[in-house]
């Protein structure tokens, strides 16, 4: 019998959820979060509640990808504030993913490993899309179940949607893989 290459796991992260909030029961609830475009998860904290996840627990790599992404945010917001594309990045290693960089000042690399997890397009009018919508290729990282992670919101040029406020929370579902192997306890 031919097992599964992979394992897979789905993780719904809330915006609201995320490490240092309170939220109200307001419709949307207002985050007390100053950046919510940049947030910390304890991912690590699963292991207590996903007992096939612990298996890979020591696991140095895992695949992730964006699967679903939506926020509470107005066309006309992200055009204001020429918003094209939504790049989704963790501050963990992505070892096999690369991006190019402006050369200037004391950065002499042009290409620098990269952060970014998922590519999202906000849809805008003023902008020409390859495919108008995502569908985002697994990407080889550290184990995000690992600790607490950070996600980030940046604009096609690097820069944070800093013009998102508290109120308008946004809702991902990642979809992470794990090679199985036999030598990881119980993996197969």
């Amino acid at each position: 019998m031919n097992l599964p290459e992979y394992e897979y796991f789905d993780i719904i992260i809330k915006s609201k959820d995320a490490l240092g909030n309170t939220y109200n029961t307001a419709t949307p609830p207002v985050i007390t979060a100053s950046t919510p475009y940049n947030l910390d998860f304890n991912l690590g904290s699963v292991y207590d509640t996903a007992p096939a996840l612990q298996r890979y627990a020591d696991s140095p790599y895992c695949d992730v990808k964006v699967k679903y992404f939506s926020i509470d945010e107005t066309k006309a917001n992200f055009n204001t504030n020429a918003c094209i594309t939504i790049q989704v990045k963790l501050n963990i290693g992505l070892p096999q993913a690369l991006e190019t960089k402006r050369i200037e000042g004391l950065n002499q690399m042009n290409c620098i490993t990269s952060q970014t997890i998922g590519v999202l397009p906000t849809g805008l009018d003023s902008a020409t899309y390859g495919d108008s919508t995502y569908d985002n290729e697994f990407v080889k990282s550290s184990n995000i179940f690992k600790g607490i992670v950070n996600i980030k919101l940046d604009d096609q040029d690097d820069e944070p949607l800093d013009f998102l406020n508290k109120s308008m929370p946004y809702f991902m579902v990642l979809c992470v893989r794990f090679r199985k192997n036999p030598d990881l306890f119980n993996n197969v």
